[in-house]
């Protein structure tokens, strides 16, 4: 597959077979035509050069490790497309990828999707794991819902006193991009029971939790609040941006 630098696509065809251009280190752009719904498991893994791809509205499935190791990937655009689903280690160790448009539909994710993608997120930023699919993504519409109303965010920080200005990094250049930040409250708490991993998955499902709130998605940011209650005992006070644990 080294010498492959152009993929045509048979016409009628409806998935992008296991494997399909797995090791063409020299394709650079590929266009996957419309009528496509699935890409299969590791269809373009190890594609070193591959910098653009244009997805079709019919697609609703990235199998498994299909774009893993693609290392000059920096934007996918999925917005436009009908994906509910992202396998396994989808986009895993794409270091150069530094945008992802998620659409609506997504509705189930693979473990690992993001693992080693450290130019998605903010790299200085412990409660973001990107080896946690579902909290990069929560973070991802959070980006996403920014770009959509730059003006409407920009009053809403400055009337909120967000705090963590993430705009330097490559995943907001473009955006008014911003978490608030949350602290976990030692001392209204009893956490002698929990170690820092225990510690570590709370702080990152109150930031999915922050992401949800800033991305308007109030509903789906109580179901995490109810999560953290039920499942760790843990309060949030939204007004000092603290969490800790609610003593017995």
């Amino acid at each position: 597959m080294e010498q492959v630098t152009k993929v045509v696509f048979l016409l009628n065809i409806t998935k992008v077979g296991v494997s399909a251009c797995a090791w063409a280190v020299n394709l650079v752009v590929v266009d996957i035509p419309e009528g496509i719904t699935i890409i299969g498991d590791r269809s373009f893994f190890g594609c070193k050069s591959l910098k653009d791809i244009k997805f079709p509205k019919s697609l609703t499935s990235i199998d498994r490790f299909s774009f893993a190791c693609c290392l000059s990937l920096e934007k996918v655009d999925l917005l436009h497309t009908k994906v509910n689903y992202i396998g396994d280690s989808a986009f895993e160790r794409c270091t150069s990828l530094t945008e992802m448009k998620v659409p609506d539909s997504l509705q189930e994710l693979g473990t690992c999707v993001f693992r080693d993608c450290y130019e998605l997120v903010p790299p200085t930023s412990s409660y973001i794991n990107v080896s946690n699919s579902n909290l990069v993504v929560a973070y991802l519409r959070c980006i996403q819902s920014d770009d959509a109303d730059d003006a409407d965010d920009a009053d809403a920080a400055e009337d909120s006193g967000i705090e963590g200005d993430f705009s330097s990094f490559p995943a907001l250049r473009s955006s008014q991009g911003t978490l608030r930040m949350w602290r976990f409250d030692s001392e209204r708490s009893n956490a002698t029971q929990y170690d820092e991993d225990k510690l570590a998955q709370i702080q990152a499902k109150v930031m999915e939790r922050e992401a949800y709130r800033q991305s308007r998605k109030y509903d789906e940011a109580d179901d995490v609040r109810v999560c953290l209650e039920m499942d760790y005992s843990v309060q949030v006070d939204d007004d000092s941006r603290i969490w800790y644990f609610e003593k017995s």
